[in-house]
């Protein structure tokens, strides 16, 4: 099974373009998010999560509407209740040229899900349907191997430069996973 969840909760330049903390209850306005809406819920935490609907080899994607991709940071906690693997694992757009992120598109994406109770977080660059892995962040023991808690943080600047950083006690003490510069993409829709 692929988990693919795109969530792009905070991205901003001087100011905030998307930010959706859900507390309003919903993700269908304020921003509206589409896609796979019924596989979605938002919890009583105010968290969105799947709804733990388990379908073999199905991928399930949200979308919202961002334009930024230069000068920007997007920052979001993540929690999967369950162990990710190369098959069974999240993906986290942040920039893409097409609202479907299912099919062949241009953008980037931060990747979890590797073998085994380690996991490292990296960050890709999807050309059509091709992928590529521009930052290789370590891998990361869990203490649970069925629990990945994480809040995690991307910059990049207007010069191409992209850091990503992870904080796996879902706090705000940031770790430095890599740099890299990439100027593939400049924009979003």
């Amino acid at each position: 099974k692929i988990t693919l969840i795109s969530l792009l909760l905070l991205s901003k330049i001087t100011f905030s373009q998307v930010t959706d903390h859900f507390d309003d209850g919903n993700f269908t306005q304020n921003p509206a998010w589409q896609g796979d809406v019924g596989y979605f819920l938002i919890n009583a935490q105010k968290q969105l999560q799947s709804n733990g609907q388990q379908v073999a080899s199905q991928t399930f994607a949200l979308s919202t509407a961002n334009e930024y991709a230069l000068n920007t940071y997007w920052e979001f906690f993540l929690q999967l209740n369950f162990d990710p693997t190369t098959t069974n694992f999240t993906r986290i757009y942040l920039t893409s040229d097409q609202a479907d992120l299912k099919g062949s598109l241009n953008g980037y994406f931060v990747q979890i899900g590797e073998t085994g109770a380690t996991d490292g977080f990296n960050l890709y660059r999807q050309s059509g349907t091709s992928t590529t892995k521009i930052i290789t962040g370590p891998q990361k023991t869990r203490a649970n191997a069925n629990i990945l808690l994480a809040k995690i943080r991307v910059t990049r600047d207007a010069d191409g430069n992209w850091e990503l950083l992870t904080d796996v006690s879902g706090g705000s003490s940031f770790t430095s996973e890599g740099t890299v510069v990439d100027n593939t993409f400049k924009t979003s829709a």
